[in-house]
């Protein structure tokens, strides 16, 4: 019988200490009733739910939103993310040891004051984990606690109440109800979302915010720079970018992660307007400025079912390409995180960012399926190749006459399915030893997915130019959630919610022939 959501959850902190044990750490959750709770619902879910993923991270129950402060310690990657639970917004917790399986723990930070523990970042000592949060609801400001058990389990907070406090002042010039001098420099959503990192003995700590354009009187990205050398007492610097190229009127440097990647820095953010996105630039570590060269959207389109919220974290084993997440929300339907994706530098200068998966799935690669073919006019399945929980390498080879298109999750009389089209030397041009070329575009359509539910719209991607007529696509389906990586660019990303039985894979040509390389295999459920 399907149990009520945490029945034996009565009082407001939620959160167990768990006593010590280095040798065995998982010793003291063999007995514990929430995480007892979290692995029944979890196969229920398996069980009962379609939509369910096999192997792209989802919580158990509750909602789950924003990835908070992934991390490496002691040789296990933790995940921490927003979770509702009984009307509370606290930090869950996960476990892997090869980012693909991850094993569901107890609630790892509580809220105490502020009523509700909100998005933040990690960062890890060789003696203890250093977690920041936005305390809201109550005491609001921004929170700091620390961890150095072998899971990370329990969660000591520095002080009672935040580090650093949001005061709202209403700033004199300034008119209307979220205009607020917070610390004394930015407007209202005030403190919140906050990273952190050391640097020469010294935190610091960016406080994502907002601030009002002098001349437009429009708000604009800011992130807001303290610094502090024994996570009691801050102080206020600067904001932290140098200029407001690189991002559009009516963002906020939401959720910001700031990493090295390559000879550059990183900032990947999200914009609560626009979702996703990044800039690169360079770090000026004696005055603690970043001075951005180049950014984009990570949706080009729509946030809708796609990327939201990012996480990025350093790879100790790769310190120049750093990892990232992103919470992948459904309508009506519970998130899920993508996969960790592995982040470099792209583009002719390095002004550009590429992903590509950073965990593999082999292990649990099942049923391989390999086929070559040409195809010309009218849609061709493959009958051999079909599910709803896939991993697929493809090789296109077409020439810019053509016009190929992928269809998955296709309903047997074709009316249903997920579209990726290809449109060769459909994007932008550069020029290359005297040259003009052109990049291709690649084009996610789900609007026939689910006929009975609503689509996002369509979401697409440039592929830089490559010299000669050759395409790889790296493809995960996965229930409710497909990903598609490509050379050089970013991914696609989108959750669809195809019926259960619409399983097939096809391929047509819109104009011209082009031939298909299809390496595949069925992936079940990934399990820790």
């Amino acid at each position: 019988m399907h149990k009520e959501p945490f029945p034996f959850i009565t009082n407001r902190r939620l959160q167990t200490h768990y006593p010590i044990v280095p040798e065995e750490p998982f010793k003291a959750l063999e007995q514990d009733p929430v995480t007892q709770h979290m692995q029944e619902e979890r196969q229920h879910r398996l069980e009962e739910d379609p939509y369910f993923p096999f192997y792209h991270y989802t919580v158990s129950e509750g909602y789950m939103n924003d990835p908070n402060g992934p991390c490496l310690w002691q040789g296990r990657w933790h995940l921490f993310y927003q979770q509702f639970v009984q009307g509370v917004t606290l930090w869950g917790h996960a476990v892997s040891t090869d980012l693909v399986s991850w094993q569901e723990l107890p609630f790892a930070i509580c809220p105490d004051s502020e009523k509700g523990s909100w998005s933040g970042a990690v960062w890890t000592d060789d003696d203890r984990a250093v977690a920041v949060y936005y305390g809201h609801g109550g005491e609001c400001g921004l929170y700091c606690a620390t961890s150095s058990d072998p899971l990370l389990l329990n969660w000591e907070p520095v002080r009672s109440g935040p580090v650093i406090a949001s005061v709202d002042t209403p700033l004199p010039e300034a008119t209307g109800p979220d205009a607020f001098d917070s610390v004394p420099y930015t407007v209202a959503p005030m403190l919140y979302d906050p990273f952190i990192w050391r640097e020469n003995d010294i935190y610091y700590v960016l406080s994502a915010g907002v601030h009002r354009n002098v001349y437009t009187g429009g708000l604009r990205r800011e992130e807001y720079l303290f610094a502090s050398q024994d996570l009691l007492h801050w102080i206020y610097l600067h904001p932290f970018i140098a200029t407001e190229a690189y991002s559009d009127p009516g963002d906020d440097g939401g959720c910001p992660y700031f990493v090295p990647i390559g000879n550059r820095h990183l900032l990947l953010h999200y914009s609560h307007k626009y979702g996703a996105r990044y800039a690169l630039g360079h770090y000026d570590t004696s005055r603690h400025i970043f001075h951005p060269t180049s950014g984009a959207r990570i949706n080009t389109v729509s946030q809708i079912g796609g990327y939201c919220a990012p996480a990025a974290w350093r790879d100790p084993q790769n310190p120049q390409n750093p990892l990232a997440i992103y919470v992948m929300h459904g309508i009506r339907q519970p998130a899920v995180m993508s996969l960790p994706h592995r982040l470099t530098l792209a583009g002719p200068c390095g002004d550009a960012l590429a992903a590509c998966p950073a965990a593999s799935l082999e292990k649990w690669r099942r049923n391989h399926r390999h086929l070559t073919q040409n195809i010309q006019a009218g849609e061709v399945v493959f009958p051999e190749i079909h599910g709803t929980s896939l991993e697929m390498e493809i090789t296109i080879r077409c020439n810019q006459d053509c016009a190929p298109e992928l269809r998955f999750f296709r309903e047997e009389a074709g009316k249903a399915y997920t579209s990726l089209r290809l449109y060769p030397a459909g994007g932008s041009k550069t020029k290359e030893k005297g040259e003009w070329h052109f990049s291709d575009t690649l084009v996610l359509q789900c609007d026939r997915s689910n006929p009975s539910m609503a689509a996002p719209p369509p979401e697409a991607i440039e592929l830089p130019y490559r010299d000669g007529d050759e395409r790889k696509l790296h493809i995960f389906l996965d229930r409710s959630v497909i990903e598609v990586f490509a050379q050089d660019t970013l991914s696609l990303g989108r959750r669809v919610f195809p019926d259960p039985s619409h399983c097939g894979v096809s391929a047509l040509s819109h104009f011209g022939s082009f031939t298909l390389t299809i390496d595949a295999w069925e992936i079940p459920p990934v399990l820790p």
